[in-house]
């Protein structure tokens, strides 16, 4: 990086939205905000001059603008933004959410989740940013207690009950340890959470491979946490771009199960094992461990960042101006409301209300009766049913468990 990446930091009286909304800054905020001339390896520059940049930076992710106002009219806020029509190739956006619909943006927008099939032209595949479980693990396999494990919740995703279900009922000789929640981590009071949590540290721990069954999304921070214990990921999801693959080999440390292969996950996890001696799951161990650090930590993440914006960025002259695009958003909130008619008649449940939580502005809900109305029904239409799902799901979790 032998140039200096020119950035215009959007402040917040660039722009308006509610003060109920939570400011998230992204993380390569506090590097921007702490520039100095003896330690500035990414050879960065603030300007204040838009048009010198190379790139704007919305600094707040934009999870809670979405959780807040909704999908359209977010990206109506978007689109909104100063110097948004002149500049759009220059806006960069952050984004953690489940949610992989697309913005309809030429930005490069930065998200936790991005589906193969469908993704806006500068969207990139980055990892959550979890904590370092370094201290929490060991690589003495041999005094691990499991070949397998999963500890959390069942209602995310339909893929979760095959595989567990998959694991429970097996034949082969696997040494196994399940425990499903029937709530969200987020909707436990801080007490259970944090046993929660201890007992799943201590589940990965003692486990060589964890399962890593998609969300209520194709992502799912649980990916991060088993690589940062420097344990195997059973990942199970098709469609998810996974972050910076074109650098990292996942194959080579990651046992991938196609999701139709759910129900037959526990013959692949038993072939897998026959052809892996104990050096070669010690490295393949270690190797997520040395990757997670790499790229995933967060000085790992910045620099990635970094490395990506550099690679982007013209050698000779900064971005040229955008064809702004027409938006319609009456069309857009269509699109959120079919893809949560379509979630609910396949039954995924949670993947639907993510939609739900897209579908709405919290403020318009606070102020117009037809919309409380239409909301309310979306909610009694999707509640019970997923309560009732997770509820006859976790039975069925139990009852396998008490035929072992």
């Amino acid at each position: 990086m032998d140039e200096n990446l020119k950035i215009f930091i959007l402040k917040d009286n660039d722009f308006q939205y509610s003060n109920n909304i939570r400011k998230r800054p992204v993380p390569i905020l506090q590097y921007l905000n702490s520039l100095s001339k003896d330690s500035n390896p990414y050879y960065v520059s603030l300007t204040k001059n838009v048009e010198d940049a190379n790139y704007i930076l919305f600094p707040y992710n934009l999870q809670s603008i979405l959780g807040f106002y909704g999908y359209a009219d977010s990206v109506k806020l978007l689109h909104s933004l100063p110097y948004f029509k002149e500049f759009e190739d220059k806006y960069i956006f952050f984004l953690d959410h489940d949610s992989s619909i697309p913005f309809h943006l030429k930005s490069l927008i930065f998200r936790t989740n991005v589906d193969s099939h469908s993704k806006d032209i500068g969207a990139i595949s980055v990892p959550y940013v979890v904590n370092d479980l370094f201290d929490k693990t060991h690589f003495y396999l041999k005094e691990c207690k499991y070949d397998v494990s999963f500890v959390g919740y069942i209602g995310s995703s339909k893929i979760r009950f095959s595989l567990l279900s998959n694991i429970l009922q097996t034949k082969q000789t696997i040494r196994k340890y399940i425990k499903v929640r029937s709530k969200f981590h987020g909707d436990l009071d801080a007490k259970t959470r944090e046993q929660n949590k201890t007992l799943f540290y201590e589940s990965m721990r003692d486990s060589i491979l964890v399962l890593c069954p998609a969300g209520a999304g194709k992502n799912t921070i649980r990916l991060y946490e088993i690589m940062s214990m420097g344990r195997i990921p059973v990942l199970v999801s098709d469609e998810w771009i996974l972050p910076f693959e074109d650098e990292i080999d996942y194959d080579d440390f990651v046992l991938r199960v196609k999701e139709d292969q759910a129900d037959i996950a526990d013959e692949i996890i038993t072939n897998w094992f026959k052809s892996q001696s104990y050096d070669e799951l010690l490295r393949k161990c270690k190797k997520n461990r040395e990757i997670w650090q790499k790229y995933f930590s967060i000085n790992g993440y910045i620099s990635q960042i970094f490395k990506i914006l550099a690679r982007y960025k013209p050698a000779s002259e900064v971005l040229t101006t955008t064809n702004h695009q027409t938006i319609d958003y009456q069309q857009l909130r269509s699109i959120v409301k079919n893809n949560f008619l379509q979630e609910l008649q396949n039954n995924n449940y949670a993947s639907a209300a993510t939609y739900l939580e897209l579908l709405f502005n919290k403020e318009t809900l606070r102020n117009d009766l037809d919309t409380t109305q239409e909301y309310l029904e979306c909610l009694i239409n999707i509640r019970p049913k997923l309560d009732s799902y997770i509820k006859e799901k976790c039975e069925e979790i139990i009852r396998l468990q008490s035929q072992e």
